[in-house]
């Protein structure tokens, strides 16, 4: 039956089966319906990926302005914790680990020619960052090799190109209105899981 067929690709029947088919899938690209399972899945790989390369899990974090003015520390450490569903997939706070696989979200730092495209899929080669006196982390930029790009950056692997963070908005709604939020982050996200809207 059509349920038999189905139930036997379930990953747990397959590892049940065989262990060696089941380690093909360890890589594959998870599509989900909702951005919070992307991001809940995205940063259980990026902590696995750490571990299994022997490199620290870290997060970098955004900076956050209301009418260009920053936000307290206590007001921030709320904003970095809300859904990119309403957030414009800007996360407040960003987990990034050399080597793992990434997606470029925004196409502002090259053109469209480079084939640099919203959804590009690459792998993050470094990260360039600042540290506050609280010990968070703030990307300055990202080297991500993307293959197939066309651009050319001096002094650069073919390939590879330079992410920038941009500035992107968003409400944060309140009981009387909404506030509107400035966010300066990496356009960038980790590359293991997608919406089925990206993957379009």
């Amino acid at each position: 039956s059509d349920y038999d067929v189905l139930k036997s690709r379930m990953l747990s029947e397959i590892k049940w089966h065989s262990v060696e088919e089941f380690e093909g899938f360890k890589d594959t690209s998870i599509v989900v319906t909702k951005k919070f399972l992307r991001d809940a899945i995205n940063e259980s790989k990026a902590r696995s990926f750490a571990h299994d390369t022997e490199q620290h899990f870290e997060v970098y974090r955004t900076c956050d302005f209301i009418a260009g003015k920053k936000l307290t520390l206590q007001q921030q450490k709320h904003l970095w914790k809300m859904q990119s569903t309403y957030t414009n997939d800007a996360l407040g706070e960003l987990p990034l680990i050399p080597g793992m696989p990434a997606m470029i979200m925004e196409n502002e730092n090259a053109a469209m020619s480079s084939k640099i495209v919203n959804g590009s899929r690459g792998t993050l080669k470094s990260v360039t960052y600042e540290m506050d006196s609280e010990g968070n982390r703030y990307m300055a930029c990202a080297l991500v090799d993307l293959p197939g790009s066309t651009l050319y950056v001096p002094s650069l692997d073919p390939g590879v190109v330079l992410i920038l963070p941009i500035n992107s908005g968003f409400k944060f709604p309140t009981k009387k209105t909404s506030i509107n939020i400035r966010r300066t982050q990496l356009p960038m996200l980790p590359g293991w899981a997608f919406t089925d809207f990206k993957v379009q």
